[in-house]
């Protein structure tokens, strides 16, 4: 079994045919996506710990929209807040600083780049507050909602994190060239979502 948290696991369906790597023939891609709020919850919590961190109802529950309930930037929100056994309230200073070291990781940009053209065109609508382009192969936006790039809001779709949505507003590069071809996420996409 193969698993990547990463966006970029599509570049991985060009190697899987029977010119590509060996070691791949024959794995089921499948992307690992964001983690459901009980699961999130027990990580910004400890609950594994032999003393869990307190945290407020109500911050937990922020802290999981904020997060999109993506693993690293719950450690990042748990590590900045914590103080003497608990979780305080974040300040914009922490939100910032969260921003600037999950973009240091590189997966703001990486995942990004690995977006194919279809994928940036729903996300640059969904960041403009407009309904997804008409011709949208409904294979993208359920796609990108497994991974938490996106999630359901309403009848429609919100950007899956805080920290993206800002980073897509304020440092993206749309104009950037895509390392993934459409058909090679699509593929990947129908192979992935067949299993949910």
């Amino acid at each position: 079994m193969v698993l990547a948290a990463a966006k970029s696991l599509s570049e991985a369906s060009t190697l899987t045919g029977h010119e590509g790597s060996p070691f791949l023939s024959g794995f089921a891609l499948r992307y690992l996506g964001p983690l459901e709020a009980r699961d999130g919850a027990a990580l910004l919590c400890q609950e594994q710990g032999a003393t869990p961190v307190e945290v407020d109802e109500g911050l937990l529950a922020e802290l999981l929209v904020i997060s999109g309930g993506h693993p690293l930037l719950l450690q990042l929100l748990g590590e900045r807040l914590y103080e003497e056994g608990q979780l305080r309230p974040p300040t914009e200073g922490d939100l910032t600083g969260i921003l600037d070291q999950a973009v240091k990781t590189g997966i703001f940009p990486q995942d990004f780049a690995a977006l194919s053209e279809p994928e940036r065109d729903i996300l640059r609508a969904v960041s403009s507050g407009e309904p997804l382009p008409p011709d949208t192969n409904r294979a993208y936006p359920d796609g990108l909602t497994y991974l938490g790039i996106l999630r359901r809001r309403g009848r429609g779709y919100a950007i899956g994190n805080d920290f993206f949505a800002r980073w897509l507003r304020e440092r993206a590069d749309w104009e950037a060239r895509s390392e993934v071809t459409a058909e090679g996420t699509l593929a990947v996409y129908t192979l992935s979502l067949i299993h949910i």
